[in-house]
């Protein structure tokens, strides 16, 4: 059984991405959604949107990406910046709904690095057991699901 996959550069994960690996300071706009500052240099976000989850899911089309020669932050508002690994978190959450990412397959070892922060990052019932396996142990995506007896969409996402 071949498992569903999803494009990542159908989402707005594409445009976070190009923004870090580019160094660069964009607003990406997603019109009644709400907008995102993304400082690609500092490694911050600044959310303006209510439903994180809804922007994360549209498709990347629908929004407008400005380049920002300098951010206009004063010293207050800069303190209330959020770290660009969990906007990262939250595109690729949203986006995945369960899918594999393009070009990745259920026999891919997968080895979590660090510990996201999981009180600021959407999760799944079994993300604590899934992040503690995939952290100790480097594991296939297919053993995960099969050792942790969860849905193979819950691995995916």
């Amino acid at each position: 059984m071949e498992a569903e996959t999803f494009s990542p550069d159908s989402y707005v994960i594409n445009i976070i991405k190009r923004a870090i690996s580019n160094a660069q300071n964009i607003r990406i706009d997603g019109k009644d959604l709400g907008n995102i500052i993304v400082l690609g240099k500092d490694g911050e976000y600044y959310p303006q949107l209510d439903d994180m989850e809804a922007f994360c899911r549209a498709p990347a089309n629908i929004f407008k990406v400005t380049v920002l020669s300098e951010p206009g932050f004063d010293r207050e508002e800069k303190k209330f910046g959020r770290n660009i690994d969990e906007l990262m978190w939250h595109a690729a959450f949203h986006a995945s709904q369960g899918r594999l990412m393009e070009g990745c397959c259920r026999d891919d070892v997968v080895e979590l690095q660090y510990w996201p922060n999981l009180t600021r990052v959407p999760v799944s019932p079994n993300s604590l057991r899934i992040a503690a396996l995939l952290s100790r142990y480097p594991t296939s995506i297919a053993l995960a699901y099969r050792f942790l007896r969860v849905e193979p969409t819950e691995i995916y996402q």
